[in-house]
């Protein structure tokens, strides 16, 4: 045995006899962190896809309508369906879902699905309806969740209620006003 590994094999002898409860306590604490990180749910991204009975739905990435209170979202989603020996039609589904945000995770569970409306704008009535049928029979009960981000970000930000400069106006209307009243002509002359 070289010098060298004489030297790293007494190293380690002198840690584990001088703190083999401070090792053994790292070390664990390390395995349940690794656990806990890799067993924390997270947004898998877009497009998302599910294959049931040969047909396949590919569902995008919901596009946020409101988030009230942040616990019910009102969201549209685009998708393709491609039922078993078709080809793909596409459609958009109205969903309307209970939402459950975990900060610490930054993730957003939704729940109580509800599907107000699912549109196919190519196909006649006859069809819509199967097609239909078939999409409710494909939409996961269980979602995955969606990154809090992604949907923080996808809020429109024109339909802010809230008057932040306590005029009554949101911050979209007041904007608007404050932009329309640039270089307009009144009586005593251009407003600069």
């Amino acid at each position: 045995m070289s010098c060298l590994h004489r030297l790293v094999a007494a190293l380690v002898v002198m840690l584990l006899v001088a703190e083999p409860s401070g090792f053994a306590a790292h070390s664990s604490a390390m395995a349940t962190a690794q656990t806990s990180a890799s067993a924390a749910p997270e947004d898998k991204g877009w497009p998302r896809q599910i294959s049931k009975n040969g047909a396949t739905l590919v569902y995008y990435q919901p596009q946020v309508d409101d988030w009230k209170d942040y616990k019910e979202l009102d969201c549209q989603v685009a998708f393709s369906l491609t039922p078993q020996g078709a080809k793909a039609v596409l459609g958009v589904l109205s969903v309307t879902a209970q939402t459950e945000v975990n900060d610490d995770t930054r993730t957003v569970y939704l729940h109580d699905l509800k599907f107000p409306s699912i549109r196919f704008p190519s196909l006649d009535a006859t069809q819509d309806s199967q097609m239909e049928t078939l999409v409710r029979s494909l939409v996961p009960a269980d979602p995955e969740p969606i990154a809090l981000d992604r949907l923080m970000a996808d809020l429109d930000r024109s339909k802010n209620t809230a008057p932040p400069d306590g005029s009554g106006r949101s911050s979209a209307e007041s904007d608007r006003e404050d932009r329309s009243s640039i270089g307009h002509q009144h009586e005593l002359g251009p407003v600069l």
